[in-house]
């Protein structure tokens, strides 16, 4: 005698029925925020677009920023950017996040990779970045 199974559910189905309650857990936005904010921090890097990447820096480190990126402007050509990690402490409003960047300059067309390292801090709605540094690959003036 053969018993008869109820039907089993794919688990991709499970999964898209889960997705609206896992996105309830950050509901508040922060995670989202953050992704938005760091995608388009180094697009606008990626692109020369100093002012719209400026929208993410604190106000008092506006000035030095788009004075110093400006210096390099001419010289130095963005390739291409990869976010390779991300993580977020919700209690603490901190976030970091790694970029690999590949770039070269308008003299040397050698393609070279920098790691740059990057804090996030949550402050009024928003993700401002707050601290930006090299951590791996060759050094870059504007890190």
């Amino acid at each position: 005698m053969s018993r008869s199974r109820p039907p089993r559910r794919p688990l991709l189905a499970l999964l898209l029925l889960a997705a609206p309650l896992l996105g309830c857990a950050g509901g508040d936005g922060m995670i989202d925020k953050l992704y938005d904010s760091t995608r388009s921090y180094n697009r606008s890097l990626r692109w020369g677009d100093w002012d719209r990447a400026a929208v993410h820096l604190p106000t008092q480190s506006v000035d030095a920023f788009i004075e110093a990126h400006q210096a390099v402007e001419e010289k130095l050509v963005v390739i291409d950017y990869e976010m390779s990690r991300i993580e977020v402490d919700k209690q603490s409003g901190i976030a970091a996040s790694q970029v690999h960047i590949s770039w070269h300059t308008e003299n040397d067309l050698v393609v070279r990779d920098t790691i740059v390292e990057h804090v996030w801090q949550w402050h009024e709605g928003r993700w401002v970045l707050v601290d930006e540094r090299r951590s791996g690959g060759k050094p870059l003036g504007i890190f």
